[in-house]
């Protein structure tokens, strides 16, 4: 198939590179403003793909037809990145968003028809660390498809793609689910590494935060749960952030907080306290946490 990822940092990056080394056409399209900064070739180190250099095409716009728009810009920047790809130029195409949050799914549904969003999901820690070079920093690339009520054939086309150039894929079946579960462990592991500047390990081993932690795994779960969404695994996703993701991790948030660059905090962090709200869940460890990113994004020049 053709693709288009629209997003140029570490994920589109990684994405773009993968597929077009396998021979798929996969045209990168970034901000107008920006894309004599942005070379064809891309260099990319990864743990798991190992390092590698590919050629892939490079747009502002998408003037030719496609059949999936892997999007994969940061949350606060969808609506500016939404001029790139018409309703019309989409055509008979879909849009594959692996945004983090949960709101975002509807707005594109909106924008472009709910025949044409296929919900979408990834996790990796990946990073544009230059123009040009992208390192893939851990060997955890996992790309999450749910299925579309219509047939799951394009959707199983799509993740056996993506499989076929190196990611580790699933076909969801619960779209509430797959956008959730994936929440249930970004929201918690975001919030508090962000409020405290340090690794996941040292918030763990301090008895007090390793608490707020829990508490935060376990309200998201409960917000989801109110919403209507089975089949999210508590004990699974506790035992994974609890012992089994590194110690040394950062969280995007972290990172971009620290740089002084804008956070992604209203897509994953105050996207659960709406969802709370609408059912009356109590989630102070949430509502505390966001609170104390916003001050210390305040408190470093962030966003």
């Amino acid at each position: 198939m053709q693709y288009a990822v629209l997003g140029a940092g570490g994920v589109g990056g990684l994405l773009g590179a993968m597929l077009a080394r396998k021979g798929h056409s996969a045209t990168r399209l970034v901000r107008p403003e920006s894309l004599d900064r942005h070379p064809t070739r891309l260099t990319v180190e990864s743990v798991l793909l190992g390092d590698f250099e590919v050629n892939v095409e490079l747009a502002a716009t998408l003037n030719s037809p496609v059949d999936v728009v892997l999007l994969a810009v940061k949350a606060y920047d969808l609506d500016a990145s939404l001029s790139a790809v018409s309703p019309r130029a989409l055509g008979s195409g879909v849009i594959l968003p692996l945004l983090n949050g949960i709101d975002h799914i509807a707005k594109l549904r909106q924008v472009y028809g709910p025949e044409r969003v296929i919900a979408g999901r990834a996790e990796m820690e990946s990073e544009r660390v230059a123009p040009g070079r992208i390192r893939h920093r851990q060997s955890l690339l996992r790309i999450g498809v749910a299925a579309r009520p219509d047939g799951p054939s394009l959707a199983a086309a799509i993740v056996r793609e993506l499989g076929e150039a190196g990611a580790e894929t699933h076909l969801w079946e619960d779209e509430g689910a797959m956008l959730w579960g994936k929440l249930n462990v970004v929201a918690p592991v975001a919030l508090t590494t962000a409020a405290t500047g340090w690794t996941l390990g040292k918030v763990r081993d301090k008895p007090d935060w390793g608490e707020r932690l829990a508490s935060c795994i376990r309200q998201v779960y409960e917000t989801a749960k109110a919403t209507g969404v089975e089949g999210l695994d508590l004990p699974r996703t506790m035992d994974w952030i609890m012992n089994k993701l590194p110690d040394g991790f950062r969280s995007s948030m972290q990172k971009d907080l620290e740089r002084g660059s804008p956070i992604e905090l209203d897509a994953i962090g105050k996207s659960v306290l709406r969802a709370a709200g609408l059912k009356a869940v109590h989630v102070p460890q949430i509502e505390e946490l966001v609170a104390m990113v916003e001050k210390r994004a305040t408190n470093l020049g962030g966003r």
